[in-house]
């Protein structure tokens, strides 16, 4: 008989239920905010998720729409980044969906050294456009950066005079 080990549930405690679990790996609970990207079959279509829990070969999302088995993802952490596939996607709470995702290559995360683009500065500032953790990613890295705490600095000085001149031709 196996035995799975099942995070949350008090210490000494185990759950065991052989004939519905065919887990190879314990899993444990998690929580962080991810940049989730579908690479295929629908090419750069972008979702934020939440972590619910990980194990050795995989984890496990929530997120706002659901996703077919089979498509390949990428989610973006601060870290890493974990590239993998679909296993399954059925409906969660509060009309969100739970993926399990099984890994197939985890790297170094090229965001760690990353600068703010040009491209996203406008919705950073406007609060509209970016991912939970696109917009997490960028304040922590704005704590750090002056680079791109300058960067936004013009950002907001060319945004009002685009608002004045607009605010003139509109009079």
């Amino acid at each position: 008989m196996e035995v799975t080990y099942m995070p949350g549930i008090a210490q000494g405690q185990h759950s065991y239920a052989p004939e519905r679990d065919r887990r190879k790996e314990p899993r444990f609970e998690a929580f962080g905010i991810v940049d989730a990207i579908l690479r295929d079959p629908k090419p750069y279509a972008r979702l934020a998720a939440t972590i619910v829990d990980v194990s050795g070969s995989g984890m496990q999302i929530e997120l706002p729409e659901p996703l077919d088995a089979g498509d390949n993802i990428e989610l973006r952490l601060k870290d890493v980044t974990v590239f993998g596939e679909v296993c399954n996607c059925r409906p969660g709470k509060g009309g969100r969906y739970r993926a399990g995702i099984r890994t197939s290559q985890v790297i170094a995360s090229p965001l760690q050294n990353r600068h703010l683009p040009d491209v996203d500065l406008e919705p950073y500032l406007k609060k509209k456009g970016l991912t939970d953790a696109q917009r997490k990613f960028y304040t922590d890295h704005l704590e750090t950066c002056t680079q791109c705490r300058e960067n936004i600095e013009k950002a907001v000085q060319f945004l009002q005079k685009v608002s004045a001149l607009s605010s003139k031709s509109g009079s």
